[in-house]
């Protein structure tokens, strides 16, 4: 939340807490990796995306546990 965003966008997942390597993939929209956050979690699962030099536009992202699939989606950033 929020999405669109401008600055950072926050992400909830739930209990993860059986996920041992979590990974938050961002994608432009030419499929290049714009970014890769290695998260670790214990239970309760959020982080915050920070923008920082992305100019506007849609970005995907999914998220993997180990490499296998977790959840994926679309940021539109202003």
């Amino acid at each position: 939340f929020p999405n669109p965003f401008t600055e950072s966008s926050a992400f909830y997942l739930g209990d993860l807490s059986h996920a041992k390597n979590l990974t938050c993939i961002v994608f432009n929209k030419l499929g290049q990796v714009i970014e890769k956050i290695y998260l670790n979690f214990s239970s309760e699962t959020s982080f915050v995306f920070k923008r920082k030099n992305l100019p506007s536009g849609i970005y995907l992202y999914k998220i993997e546990d180990g490499g296998a699939f977790i959840s994926s989606g679309k940021l539109i950033v202003f």
